[in-house]
This record gives structure tokens, C-alpha cells and sequence, in this order.
């Protein structure tokens, strides 16, 4: 009686464990160590022979924040950004700001691709992305980066699809900035 007895208590315990593994919450981005890693391989130094070693290393990181935050958001919502947090959440609204701005500057059209943009207007809808994170990340991008033609025709599109076109950054609609930024030729 004693050895069943402590057979279904292992076994209820390991039922316990089983259902706790696959129940188990979603860790969210270590924001702080985010941080650390978008300001790895700065360098500034363009006749430095490193310099585009440490460009790409870079916009790979950039990538991969962008990627972990986007993974989380799809699984469980957009991080609630709030700058009055405490630490180590302190770091949230850095990282994912700076990684956006980062994103926007690197590679725009990580943007553009359908997931992301549907995944973002979902975010929006539901009050948990703010609007304008993205919209100054755009902004700075515009004022930082030449852009081309169809890159042009493909963010004017986004924004219009996240309906963000008439959100406000230094004084300037988006689309106002996005209409009066020159273009170059694509590559």
C-alpha cells in the first residue's frame, strides 16, 4: 500500500512538472544586457580597418533586439514601456526605443515586411504599442539616412498602413517629413 502510494505521489508530481514546463511564461528580453549589446563594436573610425567589420557586427545586434522584442510582443503582447519603472526594468524603455531607432537607421525595411507591420498594427490597436515610438524612430531615420525612391514609396505605404502619417515629431507630420526628404537613386 505504502509503495503505490508513493508511486502516484511521483507520478502526480511529475504530472505537476510536466504541466508547469508547458505552462511556463514567456521570459521577457533581458532589456539591460539589450543596451549593453546595441553599443558593442561602436566604432567611428571609417579608416579604422575594423570599421566595417564592426558596422555589420552592430547591425546584426541591432537585428537581433529588434527580432527578441518583436518575438515577445507576438507572444505576449508589446512591453508596457514606462519610464518611472525601477530598475532592472529601467533599461525597457532604452532598449526597445534605441533598438527601434536603430532598426529604422539600419534597415528600414525590416519594417515592410508583412508580420512585422501586421504584428505592429496589432499592437497599436490593442494600446499597447505607442504610435509614436515608431514614428520618431522614422523621423530620425529621415533626417540621419538617404533614401531612395522605392524605399520612399514603400515607408509612405507604412505609415499609411499603421496609420501613423499624421502623428507629430518636432513639429512635422510624418508624411510631411516623408514628402520633403530628397531622394537618391536606389541601389
Amino acid at each position: 500500500m505504502m509503495k503505490v502510494a508513493k508511486m502516484n505521489c511521483i507520478a502526480a508530481f511529475s504530472l505537476l512538472l510536466l504541466c508547469r514546463c508547458n505552462t511556463a511564461e514567456l521570459q521577457p528580453p533581458n532589456y539591460c544586457q539589450m543596451l549593453s549589446n546595441d553599443q558593442a563594436h561602436v566604432n567611428y573610425d571609417k579608416s579604422d580597418a575594423n570599421y566595417l567589420s564592426d558596422k555589420a557586427k552592430r547591425h546584426e545586434i541591432f537585428r537581433n533586439n529588434f527580432f527578441e522584442i518583436m518575438e515577445y510582443a507576438s507572444k505576449e503582447g508589446f512591453p508596457q514601456i514606462n519610464v518611472k519603472q525601477p530598475a532592472p526594468d529601467s533599461c525597457m524603455q532604452r532598449a526597445i526605443t534605441i533598438t527601434f531607432i536603430h532598426i529604422a537607421q539600419s534597415d528600414v525595411t525590416i519594417f515592410f515586411d508583412k508580420k512585422i507591420k501586421r504584428l505592429l498594427q496589432q499592437e497599436i490597436q490593442k494600446g499597447n504599442l505607442p504610435p509614436n515610438l515608431i514614428a520618431k524612430s522614422i523621423a530620425i531615420m529621415l533626417r540621419t539616412n538617404e533614401l531612395c525612391r522605392q524605399t520612399k514609396v514603400d515607408l509612405l505605404q507604412f505609415v499609411k498602413d499603421l496609420a501613423i502619417e499624421s502623428e507629430v515629431v518636432q513639429g512635422e507630420t510624418l508624411s510631411e517629413m516623408l514628402k520633403q526628404k530628397e531622394l537618391v537613386a536606389c541601389e
